[in-house]
């Protein structure tokens, strides 16, 4: 599971393109700029889409996206 979840958080950057458009949210990453496994409101100002769909996306509502609450994210913008 966690090979898969580092899949997608490297493949992210390149989702749009194979939508056939550039995507809007940046990879995980870079969003998660203390490099600390999560991704903080503070973080998320950083990209006003990803921050307009924080709260939707914290689904443990502790306060950060983790690795699989994002790639929950990058799974629904592929279908």
């Amino acid at each position: 599971m966690k090979k898969l979840l580092a899949l997608v958080i490297a493949a992210a950057p390149i989702v749009g393109v194979i939508a056939g458009e550039k995507s809007a949210i940046p990879a995980f990453k870079e969003l998660d700029a203390d490099q600390d496994g999560k991704i903080s409101v503070t973080e998320a100002t950083a990209n006003q889409k990803f921050a307009s769909l924080f709260k939707k996306l914290d689904v443990d509502q502790d306060g950060g996206i983790n690795a699989a609450e994002y790639a929950d994210l990058i799974k629904s913008q592929t279908m």
